[in-house]
Formats: structure tokens, sequence, C-alpha cells
């Protein structure tokens, strides 16, 4: 397996629509790859934020998505 495909298969990271360090279009092209790849991913763009988010309900569901993540992850 190619570090690439590797690298891919280990990230998932929050996306931002106006986070600078990584463009959406960006996002959106390591989401695909992602899924290509197998790996169980999902990408949430939160409209009118950067980075860090700020708008209290954006924060709340990320802290939901990190909890969900653990929950399908974890192993006890």
């Amino acid at each position: 397996m190619a570090a690439t495909e590797l690298a891919l298969q280990r990230l998932g990271a929050p996306r931002r629509k106006n986070f600078r360090r990584c463009p959406v279009a960006v996002g959106r092209m390591f989401h695909r790859a992602l899924k290509e790849n197998g790996v169980d991913t999902q990408m949430v763009i939160y409209p009118d934020e950067g980075h860090p988010i700020k708008q209290l309900p954006h924060r709340e569901d990320v802290l939901t998505h990190v909890l969900d993540w653990f929950e399908r992850h974890d192993k006890k």
C-alpha cells in the first residue's frame, strides 16, 4: 500500500468552510479519496466558520460528531 493511501486511511478531520490552510475544495478531494479507499468517513461543512469554530450550535455539533466517532471506533 502506498504511503499516501495509508495516510488517507488514518485521517479523519473536520473541514471548515473558511479554513484557509485547507480550502473546502481540497477537503472534498480528501473526503472522496478516503471513501474511494474504503475508509469510514463523513464530511461536515459549517457555513460562516473558520478555524476555530466559534458558533455555539456548530461547536456542539462537532462534539456530537466526535463522540459518535468514538462510539463507532473505540475498541473496548
